[in-house]
Order: C-alpha cells, then sequence, then structure tokens
C-alpha cells in the first residue's frame, strides 16, 4: 500500500522543497497549498474538493517529486487547511466565525474568511495559488478548481 492510500494518511512538508521551481500543475499546487502535516488524505480532499483517490495520486506525484513526507500520525491540534498565500497573513477576522451554523466545513470556512480579508491584496496568481509565470491552462484550471469549490450552487440545499 503506497503511504498516501489511507484516508488517515498525512503528508508533511519536505523541508527545501520549493515549489516555484517544481514542474507542478496547478491541482498538485492546490493540494500543496493545504499540506500542513496536521491534515490527512480525508481532510484534504474535504478541503480541496476533490475526490480521495485523486488526492492519494497527486500526494504521491509529490512525493516522488521530493515535495512531501508521509507521518505516521498527525501532530495534536486542528489542521491549518487554508491556503499559504492568503492563509499565511494574520486573521483578520474574529475566531467565533468559525463557529456559527451553516453549511460550510470548517476548512472552507476558513478558506472564506481568509480570502475575503485578504482580496484586497492578492492579485490573480496570490488567489489562484500560482507562480507568477504560470500559463493560460494553468490559471484556466486553478480558476475552475477554485470556482467549483467556492461556487454559491454547491452549498445549496
Amino acid at each position: 500500500m503506497a503511504p498516501f492510500d489511507r484516508p488517515t494518511s498525512v503528508p508533511r512538508p519536505s523541508p527545501g522543497f520549493d515549489p516555484a521551481r517544481a514542474s507542478i500543475g496547478p491541482i498538485e499546487q492546490l493540494v500543496l497549498s493545504f499540506v500542513d502535516g496536521r491534515a490527512s488524505v480525508a481532510d484534504l480532499a474535504a478541503a480541496s474538493g476533490l475526490e480521495e483517490p485523486d488526492v492519494s495520486s497527486v500526494l504521491a506525484k509529490l512525493a516522488s517529486l521530493g515535495a512531501l513526507e508521509a507521518v505516521d500520525a498527525p501532530p495534536e491540534g486542528p489542521p491549518a487547511s487554508a491556503p499559504r498565500d492568503p492563509g499565511s497573513r494574520d486573521a483578520a477576522w474574529e475566531p467565533a466565525l468559525l463557529e456559527e451554523p451553516g453549511d460550510l466545513d470548517a476548512a472552507t470556512r476558513r478558506l472564506v474568511l481568509d480570502l475575503f480579508h485578504a482580496v484586497e491584496e492578492l492579485d490573480h496568481y496570490e488567489l489562484l495559488g500560482l507562480a507568477r509565470d504560470a500559463g493560460r491552462k494553468e490559471i484556466k484550471a486553478a480558476y475552475y478548481a477554485l470556482a467549483a469549490r467556492l461556487h454559491t450552487d454547491r452549498y445549496f440545499e
């Protein structure tokens, strides 16, 4: 069994890996942006909007490039599942907003809040988690992946 085939498997970023120098696409960049050494494959699937088998194959590719290591057990504490660019900023919103009732899981709610409060500071490359030299196809794929994840119709009951 590959290291990321189980939903409970936890990937950890490899120290020194530079995604800007790696040949990875927007889907790999999206998944990598959620890897924090605490989130499991199931957490990453929920956060990215991808299916678990797809996340597992993306993680396997990232591991083969030296971007990830497998962790036996996640450290204590909740996963920090916001993307690195907007999520790395100090939270400009009240943590109590994560506890309000609604249809969004905590990771998606955190992402929405981070993006909402950082949107005026981000350019479209940062918003989509792309390198500045990204091509049209990468931009389009990242846009559609983010739109599919955050579109309001996805949460309509």
